[in-house]
């Protein structure tokens, strides 16, 4: 399979235990195949790709910039950010900023009927501390599970042999081999699956729990122009995928 890093952080999909196969297709709604693995003379230059095809490259990490990392986000906040971003998200909402503002004008002398003294103001900053230590808590926690997420090896081709890398190290163009029952560290486009018994095939089937709650196999093929790739050994292909971002 060639990884196929996404911009967006994205949700795992599961090959399930008892599949057939030991890769699948890239993900519905993600990304869509124009020209999957086509043979080209990498001294010659690719087409310009201003219409919005983008042009990953198979063992050629040289040739793949302008990508993003497969690094997995799904934190809100860092230690220099969470506090000014918490309250600006908090006082986002009318509730808040309403009793700010009331606080505000209890303190100016001219309209002021407590004194100068803003008893509101007590009772937002207690709501406000109490929802800091649970959002904290909460993105803490999202933290620890990314650096999980991240810290899962894969397997990948480096420099013509395959090596165990973490999700974090992955790069477009990647190789990866995917052994049943594993998570998929990134999108990536089906190439071959092999049996149990050492036949190539070009289906497998997959489990997309995780994306739309559907517990049933999904049936996925390769792209005809993937069919010479079929039980092939060698892992230094040199090839490229275009691919264009559905709208």
């Amino acid at each position: 399979m060639l990884a196929d890093v996404p911009a967006e952080p994205v949700t795992r999909e599961t090959v399930p235990p008892f599949t057939e196969s030991k890769h699948h297709a890239p993900r519905e709604n993600q990304v869509a195949p124009v020209t999957a693995m086509a043979q080209h003379d990498t001294s010659t230059p690719l087409p310009d790709t201003n219409d919005g095809v983008r042009i990953a490259y198979a063992n050629q990490p040289e040739r793949n910039v302008g990508f993003v990392d497969n690094v997995v986000i799904t934190s809100q906040y860092t230690a220099w950010n969470f506090v000014p971003l918490f309250l600006f998200h908090q006082f986002s909402r009318f509730a808040n900023f309403y009793f700010l503002v009331v606080s505000v004008l209890q303190m100016v002398p001219a309209i002021t009927i407590t004194n100068g003294i803003p008893y509101s103001l007590a009772p937002l900053s207690f709501v406000l501390f109490f929802d800091a230590i649970v959002t904290a808590q909460e993105d803490y926690n999202r933290h620890k599970a990314d650096d999980h997420d991240n810290g899962k090896p894969c397997s990948a081709v480096r420099d013509g042999s395959v090596q165990r890398v973490a999700w974090r190290d992955l790069r477009v163009g990647d190789m990866v081999k995917v052994q049943r029952g594993q998570v998929l560290p990134a999108d990536i486009v089906f190439l071959c699956a092999v049996s149990d018994d050492g036949e190539a095939s070009d289906v497998c089937y997959v489990q997309t729990a995780q994306l739309d709650g559907e517990t049933n196999l999904k049936l996925r093929s390769t792209l005809q122009v993937c069919s010479p790739y079929r039980g092939a050994r060698s892992p230094m292909l040199t090839t490229h995928i275009a691919c264009r971002l559905l709208p």
